[in-house]
């Protein structure tokens, strides 16, 4: 599940299975995969190492469904919220390049998050004073929807529909 974001939008070239652990953190761990496995090979292959020393070519790759991207509607578009993240930020499903058409316009855009206003798409946390929520693109180029030095989700509690109008 970690790359299907990824994939969704960029196919992968080739592929190779992980499996020789000469090239993993021992112990490795049951729960830090990432940790113990992905990280060493990843900084292995930075360092030169074939990939097809980490394991043998594969074309199996499962990809986790995704949810769809927000509608658009006649006034913007509708999503809803797909993920929670560790600092109570919401996650939208509406994507930043949904948006671009308005980039020049981002002023006139008003994001809604079940009912609530919470005003134009900013860029930044300092943009909204402290205890106040606010929209934005976040790193992973998905709306957000967060609290200057908050939680949204305390804010908004388990939301599920988000709103971007225009005008």
């Amino acid at each position: 599940g970690l790359l299907t974001f990824v994939h969704h939008d960029h196919p992968p070239g080739r592929l190779w299975s992980v499996e020789n652990r000469r090239y993993f953190q021992t112990p490795v761990s049951p729960t830090f995969h990432g940790r113990d496995i992905l990280a060493p090979v990843a900084a292995y292959l930075a360092m030169g190492v074939d990939p097809s020393a980490v394991g043998p070519p594969t074309d199996g790759l499962e990809r986790l469904p995704t949810p769809p991207r927000a509608e658009a509607t006649v006034h913007g578009w509708s999503g809803r919220i797909i993920h929670v993240d560790r600092f109570g930020t919401l996650v939208t499903n509406v994507h930043g390049d949904q948006l671009s058409a308005g980039q020049g316009r981002r002023e006139g855009l008003k994001v809604t998050v079940n009912g609530t206003l919470i005003g134009s798409i900013r860029t930044a946390f300092h943009e909204a004073p402290v205890g106040e929520a606010l929209a934005l693109i976040g790193g992973s180029g998905f709306l957000e929807i967060a609290v200057n030095q908050g939680r949204s989700v305390d804010r908004f509690g388990p939301a599920e529909a988000v709103r971007v109008d225009v005008g």
